[in-house]
């Protein structure tokens, strides 16, 4: 089963989101990688090689969260629901957000959307009407 291919419920930021399980997407990543790892290595190697811009990750997840939210608003989303990355690493500050949902309208970072920490890796999730 591909979540980003054939028929998308809806699109944000490009990416043609469903609601798969957490053991569908660990498939279809590793599937992805297994075609795409010699490509993938290449742009490793050459990222190691370039040089790296001084941007924290807070900004990175800061940055996808307002084109997030732009999105939501343009498709009509009404609320979003936080994920976090689920494993050892992730604060107990971003922990507390895990699973809740807010209205997009209401949205400010580092209150109700991400980042919640300077490390944050944080996203939010479109609450589809189905």
């Amino acid at each position: 089963m591909r979540f980003f291919g054939k028929n998308p419920k809806v699109k944000v930021m490009g990416i043609s989101v469903s609601s798969p399980s957490n053991e569908e997407l660990k498939k279809e990543a590793a599937d992805y990688y297994a075609r795409h790892k010699d490509e993938i290595a290449a742009k490793r190697k050459t990222a190691k090689e370039s040089p790296k811009p001084k941007v924290s990750r807070g900004e990175e997840t800061r940055s996808v969260t307002e084109k997030s939210l732009d999105e939501f608003r343009s498709l009509g989303i009404k609320r979003y629901k936080i994920s976090t990355c689920g494993d050892e690493r992730v604060c107990p500050n971003c922990k507390r957000h895990d699973g809740k949902d807010y209205n997009v309208k209401d949205a400010q970072t580092g209150k109700n959307a991400p980042p919640f920490c300077d490390e944050c890796r944080c996203i939010i999730l479109p609450v589809l009407p189905f």
